[in-house]
């Protein structure tokens, strides 16, 4: 047994260690303490950087002086003192043909407005700086972003000012307006024949999705499509109404035709305003009216037909035949349709989506919609994105999951 002495030699043997630990463990908290003070100094400044920067743009700043003020007078190069009103910048962010050097005055304005605030987005989205940052610099102005009339606008300045900031591609100011409770999309106008493409959540969506993407294709984004028989117009804004929130009904009553157990045709909103399922939607423009009102036609004349079960299986067999169309090829029939193939039927001689009709996936007529040749025949009229923010206990439905009952791949 040890004695006293041999104990204590022990002890301090491993006292020399001991310490050391502990003097590092300390260190290593108040080094991280001090880095992230660091960095929050760092983000502070660099938030406060971008909104010097921003304020010291004369064409940015006539922008955001155009927001705080309802009338004002502006040096318009060519024309000297001229007062611009709200109603005047409405209309200069109006698509037309022609502009009036006050109206250019104002596009260019609010284009490098714009341009700010999409640094501003991406240097949230990226750790530069923090949201609290932003708000403390930039939270007054997209306020006014968010809601112009409280600062005096009628509703065609917000109007025109969401449709200058969708139309021209600003997805990251509408992100921006977003984290701080702004939704600055305008409404969203649906037509009969707008194609609806859906992302489900549940694990056959999942697996509908990895059965529909070959070797060396980019990740599938959707597993279920459908076509709309009627219009209406959706207010996003709704979307902003806490845990529960859906995109509101603003006119009309839009109807889509797809393929579940059976093919139906059944209210669009209450099918897809939810949280669990993601929905974009597509428009030929190039369609006619009479072209319109025959896709409708052919996709609604096959309402009531059993889903085409063995068609789901023949796409299946050829994916891991990686895309050969041979099942397909002997499966597909009116008789029994999928989705894809319900709408495929529906645009037939009008536009292909790049396969036939029975070889079709809802895979195929996305990547089809989204190609950049595509771009100025097909619209997307609402991206991919949830139209709700409800999810309750009991009231989970997975539309465009991927089963019959629910939505389907095609």
């Amino acid at each position: 047994m040890p004695s006293v002495a041999e104990w204590a030699g022990m002890v301090f043997e491993h006292l020399d260690g001991v310490i050391t630990a502990v003097v590092g463990g300390v260190g290593i908290v108040v080094g991280r303490r001090e880095y992230r003070t660091t960095r929050e100094v760092m983000q502070a400044e660099k938030a406060r950087e971008l909104a010097d920067r921003l304020q010291a743009d004369a064409l940015a700043g006539t922008a955001l002086r155009m927001l705080d003020w309802v009338a004002r007078t502006y040096e318009v190069p060519g024309e000297g003192p001229t007062s611009i009103s709200s109603a005047r910048v409405a209309g200069a962010l109006a698509t037309k043909d022609r502009y009036d050097p006050d109206e250019v005055l104002v596009r260019d304005a609010f284009e490098r407005l714009c341009d700010e605030l999409v640094l501003v987005e991406s240097s949230v989205a990226s750790g530069l700086v923090q949201e609290a940052h932003v708000q403390r610099h930039f939270g007054y102005w997209l306020a006014i972003l968010g809601a112009p009339e409280r600062n005096g606008h009628d509703a065609a300045f917000r109007d025109r000012l969401w449709e200058y900031v969708e139309r021209w591609g600003y997805r990251d100011v509408q992100d921006l307006c977003r984290r701080f409770g702004y939704e600055i999309t305008p409404p969203v106008e649906l037509r009969p024949g707008d194609v609806v493409l859906t992302r489900g959540t549940s694990w056959v969506s999942r697996l509908i999705r990895v059965a529909s993407r070959v070797v060396g294709e980019s990740r599938t984004q959707v597993n279920h499509v459908g076509v709309l028989a009627t219009g209406g117009s959706l207010g996003l804004q709704g979307l902003l109404r806490g845990s529960r929130g859906q995109v509101d009904l603003l006119q009309g009553e839009p109807e889509i035709v797809e393929a579940l157990a059976r093919v139906v045709q059944h209210p669009f909103l209450p099918a897809y305003a939810n949280a669990w399922s993601e929905v974009a939607v597509f428009r030929c423009e190039a369609l006619t009216d009479e072209e319109r009102a025959e896709v409708v036609r052919r996709a609604g004349a096959y309402v009531g037909r059993r889903y085409g079960y063995l068609q789901l299986v023949a796409h299946f067999l050829d994916w891991l035949l990686q895309g050969a169309f041979v099942f397909r090829r002997l499966t597909s029939t009116a008789r029994y349709p999928i989705c894809s193939w319900l709408v495929a039927h529906a645009y037939k001689g009008i536009d292909d989506f790049g396969t036939r009709p029975g070889g079709a996936s809802p895979d195929d007529i996305w990547d089809h919609l989204t190609a950049p040749g595509q771009a100025a025949r097909w619209v997307r009229v609402l991206p991919l994105r949830s139209l709700g923010t409800r999810w309750a206990r009991g009231d989970r439905r997975d539309k465009g999951a991927g089963t019959p009952a629910q939505g389907t791949d095609g």
